[in-house]
């Protein structure tokens, strides 16, 4: 058996690693395990890697310290993510933030404003202000004042912000998202910012959005950060969480366009990459069948609950797309209400989320990845990652059965354990039972 490659260790806080995006099942804390796998698996004279579902990029950014890489994902803010993380961008910090900061002053009016002071009162008047607070998280997105049932001040503000902002270029942030999942000049803040680096020029603008993506991430004022759903800070009885909302009046205290500058200094200031890697927004199938001659391995990291990663990072997608796609709805006690989490109208399902499709999904994934005779490095996790159990959608032992019928030899590799359980296309090991995060190596 081949001995598996060392590296040398990245050391904590290195720029040349770090975390874009709060992430649903990040695999951080396994890029030393996935970095020597791969390099394992990878021929000598194919020695590129294809990470399949590329998500923050941070897979991606780990191999290409080794060897060229083709990072790939359906939606576009994975790929802004890939792209930054994969090669080093040469811009003008402060002149990316003034700009952005001229184009928040512009977007500033008397209605607007109000609507400003209003939020500053509130948070500086807290604890006393807790109710109002809360009125911000559940009613208080402009666009769907219309089905707001707030008495306060606040409900009589929306239409005003809202008659104002249908003039300004762009403001989809602070339409939609504003007061909930920020605060308002915060989400004034982001609009400014995404106005701006969508109009930079092509070898920047990708490093730019990476840092509007990551400080959109920092900012929110979400469950575990993400974006599937506002908080809740009321109890079910309508008792207010002081908890809840004193962590949120503090996050809304903090300046965008700082988070913002301390962002751009992280990415320009990672090690560049020494190989040639490129990112892309795509289908899994078609960069599949589109896979340079010189890839060797697939790394894949599909979803394996009923999870959608698109209700999770929706803004993120609104941000790195610089579109205004609208708000989904749905029909609750014969109302037609906005989506909860205020999604978008077209929002990706993958097939590997629904139950009935994941099978025959990541059957066609081995099928071209053998096609290709490349091997195929996949994670999977048994366990939850959140305290709250995730279902998943299919078993550790079908997706073995499933590989064993296009690749030669099948290996699962629980993670931060010595046991394994080789498989092969004709002869199948009894099941075994994982409960830690398990990789399955499959060679051609």
């Amino acid at each position: 058996m081949t001995a598996e490659p060392t590296f040398p260790p990245v050391a904590a806080g290195d720029a040349s690693d770090f975390r874009p995006i709060q992430y649903l099942g990040s695999k951080w804390r396994l890029l030393d395990e996935i970095e020597r796998i791969t390099a394992t698996v990878t021929p000598t004279r194919r020695p590129a890697v294809c990470d399949l579902f590329t998500g923050t990029g941070v897979v991606a950014a780990r191999l290409a310290r080794n060897r060229p890489v083709v990072a790939s994902d359906v939606q576009e803010y994975a790929r802004v993510l890939a792209s930054a993380l994969l090669r080093r961008s040469r811009l003008d910090i402060d002149d990316t933030v003034n700009s952005a900061r001229q184009a928040f002053r512009a977007l500033e009016s008397h209605s607007i404003a109000a609507l400003f002071n209003f939020e500053a009162q509130c948070l500086s008047g807290y604890p006393e202000s807790a109710a109002i607070l809360c009125d911000f998280l559940e009613y208080g997105s402009i666009e769907t004042g219309a089905w707001a049932s707030s008495a306060s001040s606040l409900g009589r503000l929306l239409p005003e912000a809202a008659a104002t902002l249908s003039a300004v270029p762009y403001s989809a942030i602070m339409r939609h998202y504003g007061g909930v999942y920020f605060s308002y000049r915060q989400a004034a803040q982001l609009d400014a910012i995404t106005t701006t680096v969508h109009a930079m020029p092509a070898e920047v603008k990708d490093t730019s959005i990476a840092a509007l993506l990551s400080t959109a991430s920092e900012l929110v004022s979400s469950v575990g950060g993400h974006f599937a759903q506002p908080i809740r800070p009321r109890t079910a009885n309508g008792r207010v969480k002081p908890g809840v909302i004193s962590a949120i009046a503090r996050s809304r205290r903090i300046d965008t366009f700082e988070v913002f500058e301390k962002w751009l200094h992280r990415y320009v200031n990672r090690s560049p990459s020494l190989h040639s890697s490129i990112a892309l927004r795509a289908d899994y199938r078609d960069t599949l069948s589109t896979l340079p001659v010189n890839v060797g391995c697939v790394y894949a990291d599909p979803p394996y609950t009923r999870d959608h990663y698109s209700r999770f990072y929706h803004v993120l997608e609104t941000l790195a797309l610089g579109d205004d796609p609208g708000l989904s709805t749905m029909v609750l006690r014969g109302r037609t209400l906005p989506s909860r989490g205020l999604y978008r109208k077209e929002r990706h399902q993958s097939p590997f989320s629904i139950v009935s499709r994941a099978p025959a999904a990541f059957e066609a994934m081995f099928a071209l990845v053998a096609e290709r005779e490349a091997a195929l490095v996949l994670s999977y996790s048994p366990i939850p990652e959140t305290e709250k159990p995730r279902a998943r959608v299919t078993t550790l032992d079908v997706l073995s059965e499933l590989a064993g019928k296009h690749f030669r030899t099948v290996e699962i590799r629980a993670i931060d354990t010595i046991a394994h359980a080789k498989l092969n296309a004709q002869r199948l090991n009894a099941i075994r039972t994982y409960d830690a995060e398990a990789l399955l190596i499959a060679r051609p």
